[in-house]
């Protein structure tokens, strides 16, 4: 399993990081990858997610999912799970999570009081084998 940390800018150029790790890639060949990731800029709780192929950014190639919804366990918020099926290991594929509530927005490590509604889209640019 390998991991990767992808930053964009969001909201008046807050950097944004956007974690993901993908299981069960393989070579070359065309196979379902499993991502499992977590959509923060703080933990981004109840954010839609959604995958699209780089030739085609209008037709989601998995999603729309909810990620995690928790407002109380940063570990958990934010978490979401997608399948990318006939995608080559090599394909480059784009990452959307819209909405959802920043459960840190300073990223001080400590829970927000209120959580802080996400108003714009995280992007992250990953390979399916990443």
């Amino acid at each position: 399993m390998s991991y990767l940390s992808v930053a964009a800018v969001m909201r008046c150029a807050v950097i944004v990081l956007f974690s993901l790790a993908v299981a069960g890639c393989g070579g070359g060949e065309a196979a379902p990858a499993k991502l499992v990731g977590q959509a923060v800029l703080g933990p981004l709780a109840g954010a839609e997610i959604r995958a699209y192929l780089l030739t085609d950014l209008t037709t989601p190639i998995a999603g729309p999912i909810t990620a995690n919804g928790s407002l109380t366990d940063p570990d958990q918020a934010g978490r979401f799970e997608l399948t990318l099926a006939a995608v080559s290991a090599e394909t480059w594929v784009l990452f959307t999570a819209t909405g959802g509530q920043d459960i840190d927005a300073d990223d001080d490590g400590e829970l927000d009081p209120t959580p802080t509604p996400s108003n714009g889209v995280v992007h992250a640019l990953a390979t399916a084998e990443q």
